[in-house]
């Protein structure tokens, strides 16, 4: 699995660069409000373009026909790949206001960092079951369950991120809504793996 992982940090280190780069912005440029929020949108989807290229499909079957690794190695590698693109976005932003001087927004990131993480978590793990070239199809139940599942830590998250009323309920019932997180976010994290694991081990690469 380290073999995985290195190949991908070897061939893709420019995107880490690029990611940097952008986490710089909103903190350099003083963006607020739904600009803010814009920019978070792209940290987190540009730490997945390393698996829109066109020879994600292919880099992939190559792996597990000629690496001696499980199939359960293969998706791990692929979530560890992404929660680092994100979590240098993410990392990158914090540091920034560090120097650039704190927005409204990245201070009530701050604050809430503990739910932005569980969410950050969830999506490194929801996103990759629905890219153009997935390790597989995806059962009706497991999408339904998972949409739900993460429209309500998106909303939940952003409430805390942007609105009053979320961040009153922090306050008043904080351990509580950590644990419901906690809970949501697991489920999705075992229900994605295994079904990656399941759909890859199913696939015919002959």
């Amino acid at each position: 699995m380290k073999a995985l992982i290195y190949n991908d940090l070897k061939t893709n280190y420019k995107q880490f660069i690029a990611c940097i780069i952008i986490s710089f912005a909103p903190s350099i440029l003083k963006i607020e409000g739904f600009f803010m929020l814009f920019y978070l949108i792209v940290m987190i989807l540009f730490g997945y373009l390393n698996f829109f290229k066109e020879d994600y499909k292919t880099k992939w079957e190559m792996r597990i026909q000629y690496l001696p690794v499980s199939s359960e190695k293969v998706v791990l590698s692929k979530y560890i790949i992404s929660l680092m693109y994100i979590s240098i976005s993410f990392l990158s932003l914090f540091l920034s206001n560090n120097f650039f001087g704190k927005t409204e927004v990245t201070e009530n990131l701050l604050s809430s960092w503990i739910y932005v993480l569980i969410l950050i978590l969830n999506l490194a793990f929801f996103i990759p079951n629905y890219y153009k070239y997935s390790l597989g199809d995806s059962n009706r139940g497991d999408m339904i369950f998972e949409y739900f599942m993460t429209a309500f830590l998106v909303v939940f998250v952003l409430s805390i991120i942007y609105g009053s009323y979320g961040r009153e309920l922090l306050e008043r019932y904080q351990f509580i809504l950590l644990i419901i997180s906690t809970i949501i976010a697991t489920l999705i994290y075992l229900n994605s793996f295994h079904r990656s694991v399941r759909n890859l081990k199913n696939k015919d690469f002959s």
